[in-house]
This record gives C-alpha cells, sequence and structure tokens, in this order.
C-alpha cells in the first residue's frame, strides 16, 4: 500500500506486484486507490468508514466499493465518483449500504442514484430472461448469452458508475479496452448491449435522466475495421514467449494451428476428443452458427492436447470444474515479454484464413475450416453435406499450415513435418 499524487503516467507504468495485489492510494481524493493485481489488471475502489454501521469498537466499519477498471473510468473520472461518494458519506449516508439494501428490497427506486450494476441486473432477470431464449451447455445447463456479455465486459468496466454518470466518453474508453481483450465485435456488441439495456430502463421509467448512448448502435463507425494479420516475426515472437503458461499458452497456439474460435478451443471438453483418430467434433450449442462443426487436427495439434493433464471435463481447466478463463491477465504477461500489444486473439483467426489463402486452398475449403457458411450452396442440409465432403481437403489444409508454422517458428522454413513442439 502507498499513496501518491496518482498521475496518469504513474498509472500507465506501475508494475504489477509479484503475487495477490496492491493497493495505491490517491492523495488528491481521500480513500480512492487504484489497485492493481498480479496480473498487471488495474481497477479503482474506494474505501471509506460508514457513519450508519459501527463495528465492535464503535467505529465506523470499513466499506469498499469498486467504480471499475482503468482505463475504462479513467483518473480523472474516477476522482469525481470518488467525490461524489465521499460527499454522501459527509451527509450521512452509507452509500454501500443503501445498495445492499435496495437489492434486497427489489433492486431499484425511482428518483435514487442507480449503479450500472443494479441497472443491468434488473434488465436481465425482467428483460433478457423473459424475452430471450437461453442457449444450453452441453451439460444441460442454461445460459443467456446477452447476460454473459453485460456481466463480463459491461459490468467489470462500468458497474460501480451511476447510470446517469455515464458519459458517450466513458462507452468509448470501455469500448477500447473491450476491443483489446476480446475484438471488435465483442467491443461492438457489449456497446449495442448497454444501450439496449439503458434503453429499456428509461421506457420503464425506472431511471430519471438516463444518458443516451448513440454511438452504441455502431460504435465502430469511421473507424477501419479491423484487418490485422500477424508478421511472421510477431508468430514467432509469440509462440516463443508463451513457455510453459498453462492452459492460455496451449490454446494460443491452438487458435494458431485450427483458426477456432477462442471460446471453442478454451472450453473443449475432452469426450468431444478423437485423439486417436485426429478428430475434434463441436457439438452446435458451442458454434457459432448453431451447427457442428467436425474439425480434422494435424498431429501437431494432437500432441499440445494429448500433453495436457486430464483433471476434470475440460482440457483447458485451473479449477477441475470450469474453462480456462484468464485471458486478460495472461495476455498481458506475454505482451510484456513480446514488445508489442496491439493484437487481438481473434487476430490469430484472421492470420490462420489469411495464411489458408495465400497457401492456395480453395476459398470453399478454408470457410469449412473454420466454420463460416456463406452463399446459397452452402444453406441448409446443403451446407453441413458439404462441410462433411471437404473433410479430407480440410485435413490437408490443416497439415499443411502446421508445416508452415513449423517452420515459421523454428526458423528452419516450410518442412514436410509437423512436429511443433510446445517450447
Amino acid at each position: 500500500m502507498s499513496s501518491r499524487r496518482l498521475t496518469d503516467r504513474f498509472i500507465q507504468s506501475v508494475k504489477p506486484p509479484e503475487k495477490d495485489k496492491v493497493d495505491h492510494f490517491d492523495v488528491v481524493v481521500t480513500g480512492l486507490a487504484l489497485r492493481v493485481s498480479y496480473g498487471g489488471g488495474k481497477s479503482w475502489v474506494v474505501l471509506y468508514r460508514s457513519p450508519v454501521e459501527r463495528d465492535k469498537r464503535g467505529h465506523g466499519k470499513l466499506r469498499r466499493m469498486t467504480l471499475g477498471k482503468y482505463p475504462a473510468i479513467s483518473l480523472e473520472k474516477a476522482r469525481e465518483l470518488a467525490g461524489n461518494i465521499r460527499d454522501l458519506v459527509e451527509r450521512g449516508d452509507d452509500p454501500q449500504l443503501e445498495k445492499r439494501q435496495a437489492k434486497s428490497s427489489g433492486g431499484i427506486h425511482r428518483g435514487s442514484p442507480v449503479a450500472v450494476v443494479d441497472g443491468i441486473a434488473l434488465y436481465i432477470e425482467e428483460h433478457v430472461k423473459v424475452r430471450n431464449k437461453p442457449r444450453k451447455r452441453a451439460d444441460g445447463s442454461r445460459f443467456w448469452e446477452r447476460e454473459q456479455l453485460l456481466r463480463r465486459h459491461v459490468v467489470s468496466n462500468l458497474g460501480g458508475m451511476a447510470i446517469t454518470d455515464v458519459t458517450r466518453k466513458d462507452v468509448m474508453a470501455m469500448h477500447r479496452l473491450i476491443e483489446k481483450e476480446a475484438g471488435t465485435i465483442a467491443a461492438d456488441r457489449a456497446a449495442e448491449a448497454l444501450r439496449a439495456a439503458f434503453n429499456w430502463l428509461e421506457d420503464t421509467e425506472l431511471v430519471d435522466g438516463v444518458p443516451s448512448i448513440r454511438l452504441a448502435r455502431k460504435a465502430r463507425r469511421g473507424i477501419e475495421t479491423r484487418h490485422r494479420v500477424l508478421s511472421d516475426d510477431e508468430i514467432r515472437a509469440v509462440w516463443a514467449n508463451l513457455g510453459d503458461n498453462g492452459p492460455f499458452g496451449t490454446i494460443v497456439r491452438l487458435l494458431l494451428l485450427t483458426g477456432q474460435r477462442r471460446s471453442e478451443v478454451a472450453e473443449m471438453r475432452w469426450l468431444e476428443l478423437d485423439l486417436e483418430n485426429g478428430v475434434w467434433k463441436i457439438p452446435p450449442e458451442r458454434t457459432k452458427n448453431g451447427l457442428p462443426h467436425i474439425v480434422p487436427l494435424a498431429p501437431a495439434v494432437v500432441a499440445l492436447i494429448d500433453g495436457r493433464e486430464r483433471i476434470g471435463d475440460y482440457a483447458f481447466t485451473t479449477t477441475g470444474t470450469t474453462p480456462f478463463s484468464g485471458f486478460s491477465r495472461s495476455k498481458e504477461r506475454l505482451e510484456r515479454r513480446i514488445g508489442f500489444s496491439d493484437w487481438t486473439l481473434h487476430d490469430l483467426r484472421r492470420t490462420y484464413v489469411t495464411r489458408l489463402n495465400e497457401l492456395g486452398v480453395p476459398p470453399h475449403v478454408v470457410e469449412a475450416c473454420v466454420n463460416h457458411i456463406s452463399g446459397v450452396a452452402k444453406a441448409g442440409v446443403a451446407g453441413v453435406y458439404n462441410k462433411a465432403k471437404y473433410l479430407t481437403e480440410r485435413k490437408a489444409a490443416m497439415e499443411r499450415w502446421a508445416a508452415v508454422l513449423h517452420g515459421i517458428v523454428t526458423g528452419q522454413g516450410d518442412h514436410n513435418v509437423v512436429p511443433i513442439s510446445a517450447t
């Protein structure tokens, strides 16, 4: 724990601790702190003593409220929000206690300040889960994609802010952060989901002064669509610096080798795999287009997967019960080693597609490799049939790319072998 006048320069350059987390308190606004985790994540918290509830020694109970992530919430904005909380405390109010009471009594009271996290929770329960159909996981449990999107990206970034305090600048900062962590499409969808939630809250007249987020419909208006493809040198740097990085390292290598989506690889289950025959069958509930997808696996891919320790249903897990999810922290650590950060994990999929095209793989085979469906010939049953028909061609393309990738990461050029090692 340290105290200083926080500056943007300090915040951007501060190094993460070797373990756990550390708070850097601001001397400008009492109680405001920048929390830095060992993985490099940065968020804003504000500490205060409750004027309502007392501890055993008669002191006000210590409260800690999370305002959101940096840089989605800037230093200037964090000071403003922390100052608002301090003003409430000085008037005898306990913002965190009132937040808990509001949640237990229905969540929102008209005329009272409403946090983004509470407004979104109400929107999810009373609109998303009522109007939208859930999807099913392989284990039979249900989930709502919009709920996951809002909780994962919006609440984690802006959850501690009052809805009426959210500005266009805040949403754009959130969008840039999500884009860096999860790609442009995820950032656009998160902004659109936030706009929909705010519109619903305004239409139901539960919150006064809901901001209009016009940019959310086309958050990327005027900005070029991403065309980022990693060069040979960048691929080599990424591969070499993954090292023994647990599940993350193998996932990134498989993203490069197979071109499949991040969620499909990260949530891979052992029951989907036939490693003896080099086949991975992704069920329809786990694909974007809702169709089953068969992925032929090159020997290099089989070797990487088969080297994983089996500690649960998921091939990539640190808990034994849930799939790996620590992408942001792991990618930040990797970026510090490779020296560049202007890329996303989705760019690896784009790189894969581009490289297959450069190798002369026919477009319809490339699309089948990454489970894209386009054109009349690919629609409906015909689409499924054609993808199965191209299985031999796809396997050849996968193995050809694995050989080329081997040459890139070893610096030995293209070879007809594919023993791509994990180091």
